[in-house]
């Protein structure tokens, strides 16, 4: 069946409706779409920040966790410390411990303390002789004493090809706690 021709009266209501979407479209349809797209970026945005304050949330926890592990190493090396008053009791147990060992003290001599911040080193020359197993028991007992010390230096050689002993020269390190020149004494921080 063919279609009838258009009427007149048929423009006036499609012109206006056509107008109307138009207008639509420019004045109402494309700002909110890109309202929408600016808010679509805003929260993407917002959800980085928010997944990288996480990430800095866990390395904070972090953070302190190792800052904790720091003091506890800290507390237990300072509880460690020979006191000032103690030291002649210190070398004393060097003594003892060399005795212990068989080897024979030819020099013991405490050199100059060093201050530090918050500790103060007393190096100590000890000259020896005796049997390399000797001076190795002697060695042992001094890094397990309950007070800081270590050797910085071991020196050790023998006098004649064929014999037993050795003449060693160690250089020791004896820490003592130095909190009566320093601000950091039972700091809690």
């Amino acid at each position: 069946m063919p279609m009838p021709p258009l009427r007149n009266g048929s423009w006036i209501v499609t012109v206006p409706l056509a107008a109307a979407t138009v207008a639509y479209v420019v004045w109402v349809f494309s700002p909110a779409r890109k309202a929408i797209g600016q808010m679509r970026n805003d929260i993407a945005e917002k959800q980085q920040y928010a997944a990288g304050a996480t990430s800095t949330l866990s390395a904070l926890a972090r953070g302190k966790q190792e800052i904790e592990k720091t003091r506890a190493y800290s507390m237990g090396f300072r509880k460690r410390l020979a006191r000032e008053k103690d030291l002649s009791l210190v070398f004393a147990k060097i003594h003892a411990l060399a005795d212990a060992a068989t080897v024979h003290t030819t020099r013991f001599e405490p050199l100059p303390a060093i201050d530090h911040e918050t500790i103060r080193c007393v190096p100590v020359v000890v000259g020896c002789t005796g049997s390399f197993a000797h001076i190795h028991e002697f060695l042992r007992g001094i890094e397990e004493m309950p007070q800081r010390t270590r050797a910085t230096s071991v020196r050790m050689e023998r006098p004649d090809e064929f014999g037993k002993n050795i003449v060693a020269e160690l250089r020791l390190e004896v820490f003592v706690d130095n909190s009566d020149n320093s601000d950091y004494t039972n700091r809690s921080g």
